[in-house]
């Protein structure tokens, strides 16, 4: 018998809960991960959760929770047997369309509303019937134990359980097998205990000495006063187009994120004149074979700056951009608030200072094959969610070897509507145009 026992914490986990146990304090929350899938054909709901269930008893991730009576270093992991999916079901298959699409927001909003890290368990799930053989399964995980990069990973785990229980063999087999999320959060407090974090404390010091950790992006706040709206601009791109720029580069191999950071930045100097401007790019520690298979949040933040000194011209922006991201490949695994514990202990961002601007890059990963159903990947976005969010966010996403997604989530009162369309139409020009 397994039971529930204690695990030490990330150090993102650990500043994240000062926030919510400390005399006084009052949280912080942010918007859960959020994935889905839309399925066709004779789907068993009941199956569904049985597999799901499974995924959440197989990764240790899935099972761990932040009790307040914990220091908060720690977090407990519920025992596996204890563990139970039950997703909330709702058919809309004959509602009217308008009454059906705002039906759907609502549940949107309601998957995506945020957790509560001192209750078990911190993930849910809701199924959709919308007509008679299309079903949507929308997938909501707090990040303080789910990122983007272990959507795959549990895919192909649902994929592999919901093929056992369909062949109806015995679920007793599915006991061994997923991962362990405790290794990754042991294996972090050993290395911050190593010479090089030591090392790699001193390198950021400098980074961030004149900017500070997590600087305002430099585009002016609009001038009148708005009533907080989340807002959401969106442009599909052409794969095709992104990787004939990405080619027409002489500098050697830029990345699709070199690129994507270089178009932001460079499109802000356009816009707003000045020229030295930063950035936070999202980094990934689940490179590492060692954590490749663990569900888990190993998501970094690392802070990418074009110097005032930057280059006028664009590709020569570009290259130095593309030299300082090499720059930090040596660091970009060090974890962000354990920085924050070595330089500026007690830091917190000041609310009065202009957002700051987050970029991202992520590949859609393949949906899961469920016996003889057509299922596509779906992702459950609200601009609701935008909301008092401290981050203009920028994300690149490759849909396929044809089509990405390029968008941007903000809060009208930190962004004017105009200026971002501005924005993000120049970003999508510098992606998408061979110069």
């Amino acid at each position: 018998m397994v039971g529930s026992y204690r695990v030490v914490t990330t150090f993102k986990q650990e500043y994240r809960m000062r926030g919510f146990t400390a005399p006084g304090a009052t949280g912080t929350r942010r918007i859960p991960c959020g994935f889905g899938l839309e399925i066709r054909g004779e789907l068993n709901p009941r199956l569904l959760e049985s597999a799901l269930t499974w995924v959440a008893r197989r990764h240790s991730a899935l099972r761990v929770y932040f009790p307040r009576n914990l220091a908060p270093r720690e977090s407990c992991c519920a025992d596996p047997a204890s563990v139970t999916w039950t997703l909330r079901q709702v058919d809309l298959k004959d509602f009217p369309e308008p009454d059906r699409k705002e039906a759907e927001s609502r549940e949107i909003l309601a998957l995506l509303d945020y957790f509560d890290p001192t209750e078990f368990p911190l993930f849910r799930g809701c199924l959709t019937r919308l007509n008679h053989d299309t079903w949507r399964l929308g997938i909501a995980v707090d990040h303080l134990i789910f990122d983007g990069g272990s959507i795959g990973i549990f895919f192909t785990d649902l994929e592999l359980i919901y093929h056992h229980l369909a062949a109806g063999r015995n679920p007793g087999d599915l006991v061994d097998g997923g991962s362990d999320y405790a290794l990754y959060c042991y294996a972090e407090r050993e290395w911050a205990n190593s010479e090089a974090a030591q090392r790699a404390a001193e390198y950021w010091r400098k980074e961030w000495a004149e900017v500070g950790p997590r600087p305002p992006s430099g585009l002016p706040l609009p001038r009148l006063p708005r009533e907080p709206a989340g807002r959401i601009w969106q442009r599909p791109l052409s794969a095709t187009r992104v990787a004939a720029v990405q080619r027409s580069f002489r500098q050697g191999h830029t990345s699709i994120f070199a690129l994507l950071s270089s178009s932001v930045l460079y499109s802000m100097r356009e816009i707003a004149g000045a020229a030295d401007y930063a950035l936070m790019q999202t980094t990934s520690s689940r490179s590492l074979p060692r954590h490749a298979g663990t569900i888990g949040d190993m998501s970094n933040i690392v802070l990418l700056r074009a110097s005032a000194g930057a280059p006028v011209d664009w590709i020569s922006y570009c290259a130095q951009v593309r030299n300082s991201v090499l720059d930090t490949i040596e660091y970009f695994n060090v974890p962000f608030y354990f920085l924050i514990d070595s330089i500026f202990p007690g830091w917190s961002r000041d609310p009065s200072l202009a957002p700051d601007l987050s970029v991202n890059f992520n590949k859609v990963p393949r949906p899961p094959r469920l016996a003889n159903m057509v299922v596509r990947f779906w992702s459950p976005i609200s601009k609701e969610l935008f909301v008092n969010a401290t981050s203009i966010t920028v994300d690149l996403a490759q849909i396929d070897d044809e089509e990405m997604m390029l968008s941007a989530g903000y809060e009208s009162s930190s962004l004017d509507e105009a200026m971002a369309d501005e924005l993000m139409c120049r970003v999508a020009d510098r992606l998408t145009i061979a110069t």
